[in-house]
């Protein structure tokens, strides 16, 4: 009986435990660019931001989109994207450099 019970604890210990990844994601888009932005992220969410500040909440299905952010002096910033992973909020970081990355 106490090798049934050696038994499964190991059995037990030895299961491996899988990520599980959200359907849905929360993101905010946060812009730390020194000047006011328009920010899109593909054809789902769209918003002006000032200078360090944080945008309303919206939520993307697991994918891959297309970010694009115009400055007031009319800069063209662009990249894609993956919202993947387990952690179900992430942020969408421009920095004052304009580098668009997320930030989990």
């Amino acid at each position: 009986m106490r090798y049934l019970i050696y038994l499964l604890a190991v059995i037990v210990l030895s299961c491996s435990k899988e990520a599980i990844e959200p359907e849905n994601y929360t993101l905010h888009v946060q812009n730390r660019y020194f000047e006011a932005i328009t920010v899109s992220v593909g054809e789902h969410f769209s918003e002006k931001l000032s200078p360090n500040t944080v945008s309303k909440a919206f939520t993307l299905p697991k994918g891959t989109y297309k970010v694009v952010a115009i400055t007031a002096s009319r800069l063209h910033l662009e990249s894609t994207v993956q919202i993947q992973g387990s952690k179900s909020e992430l942020t969408i970081d421009i920095c004052p450099k304009g580098k668009i990355s997320i930030v989990y």
